[in-house]
């Protein structure tokens, strides 16, 4: 399967071509057990990490949640409500296991975990007087090698 890549000019909208693949096919498959996905729901997700990544971080263009449902339906050869209910699943679960600070590995395309950030102090812009930032966690992504040599 072709990846496909966002070319821009400045008088059309953006089109998608084919964007070469550099990664041996299979390389990025992960269990979906994790998620409780069946292969074709799995399949499909790493097809729509294949497609969205390469758009963000080689071409510099963005490509929104629209975009991508269009893109995993049309290569799983699944409708567009299912590509929906898919990626919708996927966020869920990587949601709910971050709130649970649990950290989600899918071999080949990156790592989800949270991280914490120290209390600090600050300033105020406009008024300049010091304020005090609480702690925090925050959701981090460490990407893989498959992804890091689809990319480079």
């Amino acid at each position: 399967m072709a990846r496909l890549r966002r070319r821009t000019s400045s008088s059309t909208k953006p089109s998608l071509q084919p964007f070469p693949s550099k990664r041996p096919r299979g390389a990025c498959f992960f269990s979906g057990v994790v998620f409780g996905l069946t292969r074709k729901w799995t399949a499909c997700l790493i097809r729509a990490a294949d497609f969205f990544l390469p758009h963000i971080l080689c071409n510099g263009a963005q490509v929104n949640k629209t975009e991508l449902i269009e893109e995993i339906a049309k290569s799983a050869d699944i409708t567009k409500a299912s590509a929906t209910r898919a990626l919708d699943a996927m966020i869920d679960a990587v949601t709910a296991s971050l709130q649970k600070n649990d950290s989600v590995t899918l071999v080949g395309f990156g790592t989800f975990s949270v991280g914490e950030r120290a209390a600090r102090t600050g300033r105020n812009p406009r008024t300049k007087e010091a304020i005090k930032i609480a702690a925090a966690k925050v959701p981090k992504f460490k990407a893989g090698k498959a992804l890091k040599d689809a990319v480079n």
